[in-house]
């Protein structure tokens, strides 16, 4: 016990002298963050405004014919009435997965190279010039003639690509906010706060609409494949079957008052007639096939809904000039505790050699 207490008694005896110099300079704290209190504040109240703009939306990633037992009694044994991209796109889809994937480059790209509205370029473009990332570029070398970027993705070159790739990490970083306002529910939520209010209205509305239009490409795509291939047989035997008939027509024209005795001359009728039965039934069931994978592709298209969309006057977000100015204030005050400890210290050891 004895022990304890002259260690803690030794403790407080070094502590002492620190709290002693501290104390006596309570005035470096007080006008030190004073001042940067004071210049965080400022920077705040001057600083642009910014505008944020958030748009709600659902995704439902449950398949809506699924228990459509006639149909898929009746196609199933032609097509792949299963939908969903083979089954691995809903999982693409599906909770946190889906804000992983609106922030991809794969998503984002497709957003920078949307025509940018009341703008003569497309949305990378005047989101470069806007940084002035353009300015960089130019004065290096490497990049001074990668800029502007072409209107189509396919022609941009391998250095473009990149570029693009910069543009993304900034953008995912500084503009886009992604989340999940519930987990129980498919509401997603993406959000862009910017001094340029038509960077911040317009790209949560280009990232929900190619993420929307990747989403139900991706959830129909063999059904709509099923459909495609079957309107092109659809086409191809409504060809066959028009030329059929027509010969059917001809051949009935060339026999026509023919003796009956002379039946072998017939026969090019007789074949005619029975392709034409052949294609009339083959054609009647590719149609109805076709028909069935419309419907398919109708009951499978995945549900996307915009529940809230930004307001045409966007939000202000407050500066938070106090919140500012305690910032600056208290990175400036652990900044000079830092100093001051140095001085110190450096005292204390210099005073422990002259003794």
């Amino acid at each position: 016990m004895d022990k304890d207490e002259f260690s803690l008694k030794e403790i407080l005896d070094k502590v002492k002298p620190l709290y002693t110099y501290l104390v006596n300079r309570w005035y470096v704290f007080l006008i030190t963050g004073l001042l940067f209190g004071g210049i965080g504040y400022v920077r705040a109240y001057f600083a642009k405004p910014e505008f944020k703009a958030s748009l709600t939306f659902i995704l439902s990633t449950e398949s809506k014919s699924g228990g459509n037992s006639a149909l898929a009694g009746i196609a199933g044994q032609f097509l792949d009435m299963s939908g969903g991209g083979g089954g691995t796109g809903g999982d693409v889809f599906k909770g946190e997965t889906l804000l992983d994937y609106m922030n991809s480059f794969h998503v984002i790209k497709r957003v920078l190279f949307k025509p940018f509205a009341g703008q003569d370029s497309i949305f990378v473009n005047y989101f470069v010039r806007f940084l002035k990332l353009d300015d960089q570029w130019k004065n290096n070398d490497r990049t001074k003639n990668a800029f502007p970027f072409h209107t189509s993705e396919d022609q941009i070159t391998p250095l473009q690509d990149s570029l693009l790739r910069e543009v993304h990490l900034i953008l995912v970083k500084n503009y886009l906010e992604i989340n999940r306002p519930s987990k129980k529910l498919n509401f997603y939520e993406a959000s862009t706060t910017s001094t340029n209010t038509l960077i911040a209205s317009n790209l949560p509305r280009f990232l929900v609409d190619e993420t929307a239009k990747l989403y139900i490409e991706t959830q129909t795509k063999q059904l709509r494949d099923n459909v495609n291939m079957l309107q092109h047989e659809a086409d191809t035997l409504g060809r066959v079957l028009s030329s059929s008939i027509q010969n059917v027509g001809a051949s009935i024209d060339e026999t026509y008052n023919l003796n009956p005795a002379f039946q072998a001359q017939r026969s090019g009728t007789q074949r005619q007639q029975v392709n034409v039965s052949v294609y009339t039934a083959a054609y009647s069931e590719v149609l109805r096939n076709l028909e069935l994978a419309k419907i398919a592709l109708q009951k499978e298209k995945p549900l996307f809904q915009i529940i809230d969309e930004p307001p045409v006057l966007l939000k202000v977000v407050k500066g938070g000039r106090i919140k500012a100015g305690l910032i600056w204030a208290f990175a400036a005050e652990i900044l000079v505790l830092m100093i001051v400890l140095a001085i110190f210290m450096k005292r204390a050891g210099k005073k422990r050699r002259n003794e």
